[in-house]
């Protein structure tokens, strides 16, 4: 077996992994220079729309912290928009992911007045979550309430909350109407 060879290739590829491409040669800095990103130019903001889909993507994964500062970038870039909107809803979803259901409160309630009504609608329904899960049930229920008066497909889920909330709150009886209304949607 010849041994030669395959030490040069094994030294010659540890070499190309520790030590960076000279730049004296033309042709390696040519070869560095296309392995790295293409900056972009500080003239031209990013694209609010396109990092918002990037953060939707990551939020998607799982991948919530990250989202999170794309969110937070979008928010920033597109301040007062629909765009932000939409960002604060979905940094309003990883925040209720990650546990922080107030804090999704912080962060919905000011851009609802951003969103078309149908977004909005569904942001309501959100918020009143997140209202919930942080143990403001009083906030929770004209939200809950709205939601339902707008048309839902989801009735048996929005009587469910409700009814927990007026449990919480000790409105027995409607909550037992709402149970009630739950139930009679199985």
């Amino acid at each position: 077996m010849r041994k030669g060879p395959a030490l040069l290739l094994l030294g010659l590829l540890g070499f190309l992994t520790v030590a960076p491409f000279p730049t004296s040669s033309l042709s390696n800095n040519v070869l560095w220079r296309a392995a790295q990103p293409t900056p972009v130019p500080s003239s031209r903001a990013p694209d609010a729309s396109a990092l918002l889909r990037q953060a939707d993507i990551w939020r998607g994964e799982g991948e919530l912290e990250a989202a999170l500062r794309l969110y937070r970038e979008v928010v920033g870039l597109a301040h007062g928009t629909e765009t932000a909107g939409r960002a604060a809803l979905g940094m309003a979803h990883a925040l209720l992911e990650l546990g922080e259901p107030l804090s999704a409160t912080q962060v919905l309630s000011p851009a609802l007045t951003l969103l078309p009504s149908g977004e909005r609608l569904r942001a309501e329904f959100v918020l009143a979550d997140a209202l919930r899960q942080a143990g403001a049930c009083v906030a929770a229920v004209p939200f809950y309430l709205h939601y339902r008066e707008a048309g839902t497909s989801i009735d048996d889920l929005v009587a469910e909350r409700l009814a927990y909330c007026y449990r919480e709150t000790g409105a027995y009886s409607q909550a037992a109407e709402e149970f009630e209304r739950a139930s009679g949607a199985y």
